[in-house]
């Protein structure tokens, strides 16, 4: 059942204008929270008298790709994703199947990216983050929904592009709505809007989809075909994740925002039950810059932020309004929350999907298929079991040959990378 609802139309594809459909072989599209523009690639065959850049010239130049898709639901088309102003950046020799079968990598981007490269910008600004982020996204003649920030900075902004700066903002805006929000990100969604917003907007939305993992079986109905998990693995859980890379051993370290206070927790996962051992404070950050120097958490925390504190402003440590010790601790924090556990999966393709959609993801706590009449899997894994939020989606699509372009000829799959800031079912 599962195949029937991941096949779609085999998209036109044209590049320069030119029809090369019948030379692609599988294209990919993907949009992330953390990326500033829409990316993709594709697949070509190459053949000695069927090759992309003889049909299209396209070699070492930028080319304009247009292509548009959907996924299939109940034999119905849902949501049309038709990106615009893609252009190829790139056409390298791919890899080889057998004796003949060869082919050729391409990579696009929005065009955007390329505006954005050649637009360096360095000027003096006064106003609020979200402000100055209007100004700069005129500069390159884009729209941006942006939320509103807190505080007005004065920041000459050196010799960069504009997306440079943008991001290099979005790590100092505090939302004007929560202050404690300083999880702004800058991206363009695949309906081909810029937006500078803040994760947390996303997590005070309802669940939208629900995936689990299934055994695929005749019976298998076509809803619970079209959200069932067909792959999936974690990328990280945060305390191993942290204890790996040498940065504070087995402890999740957070800062209160409200004292100032950086406090240690540690996590112990055994025998499913999942406990909290400690909650203290490790160090008051009102004392002076010489104590939190020498504190445990500034030699394993502070030296991955060195210019948190400027001893050349005030004995204390602190410098004025808006520079680093105001939002660099902060927005690590935070950062690091939201990525507690890190979930990779691929499912049938979904063209109604977006980043920042909020999923239930259930996986059993046993995966060994029962052959047992009955069997059910009510008892689910605790650990990554639970909420998410949806933060990068990769679209891809293969296509058969010998077929109609109006056929369902394509298989649709989406690769998706989700987050979430605590275990299953304590607060999610």
């Amino acid at each position: 059942m599962i195949p029937t609802v991941i096949q779609t139309n085999r998209p036109t594809i044209k590049i320069k204008g030119v029809d090369v459909t019948p030379l692609i072989r599988s294209i990919s599209l993907t949009e992330s929270l953390f990326e500033p523009v829409l990316k993709g690639s594709f697949t070509s065959y190459d053949t000695a008298d069927s090759r992309i850049y003889q049909a299209t010239g396209a070699l070492g130049e930028l080319n304009p790709i247009e292509f548009s898709f959907y996924s299939m639901f109940n034999d119905s088309p849902e949501q049309t994703i038709k990106p615009q102003n893609l252009l190829v950046y790139k056409i390298e020799p791919g890899y080889t199947e057998g004796i003949s079968n060869s082919y050729n990598t391409g990579y696009f981007a929005s065009k955007e990216l390329f505006v954005n490269q050649s637009r360096m910008i360095s000027k003096y600004y006064k106003g609020t983050i979200s402000d100055i982020v209007q100004k700069l996204c005129k500069e390159i003649s884009i729209k941006c929904e942006t939320s509103s920030t807190k505080g007005q900075i004065k920041k000459v902004l050196p010799y960069d592009s504009v997306f440079g700066h943008i991001i290099t903002l979005s790590k100092q805006a505090r939302s004007a709505n929560n202050p404690k929000n300083v999880d702004f990100v800058f991206y363009q969604s695949i309906d081909n809007k810029f937006h500078f917003k803040p994760i947390s907007d996303f997590k005070n939305k309802g669940k939208k989809w629900e995936y689990k993992v299934v055994q695929p079986s005749p019976l298998l109905s076509v809803n619970d075909a079209k959200y069932s998990v067909l792959k999936h693995s974690a990328d990280h859980f945060s305390p191993i994740e942290n204890a790996l890379n040498g940065m504070y051993s087995s402890e999740i370290i957070s800062f209160d925002t409200t004292t100032g206070d950086y406090l240690s927790k540690t996590h112990v996962y055994s025998d499913k039950k999942y406990t909290k051992i400690s909650n203290k404070k490790i160090v008051n950050s009102e004392g002076t810059f010489q104590q939190i120097a020498q504190s445990g958490v500034a030699v394993r925390r502070f030296n991955k932020q060195r210019f948190l504190f400027d001893c050349s402003e005030e004995p204390a440590g602190y410098d004025e309004v808006g520079h680093q010790d105001d939002w660099v601790g902060d927005r690590m924090a935070v950062m690091q929350t939201v990525n507690q556990v890190v979930l990779n999966f691929v499912a049938p393709g979904n063209s109604n999907m977006k980043v920042g959609d909020i999923i239930i993801f259930r996986r059993p706590n046993n995966e060994i298929i029962s052959q047992t009449e009955g069997s059910n899997f009510k008892e689910k894994d605790v650990f990554y079991s639970g909420k998410y939020m949806i933060t990068d989606i990769t679209h891809d699509l293969v296509f058969k040959d010998g077929v109609t372009k109006d056929s369902a000829t394509a298989s649709y799959t989406i690769r998706v990378r989700a987050i979430k800031d605590s275990k299953g079912d304590e607060y999610a």
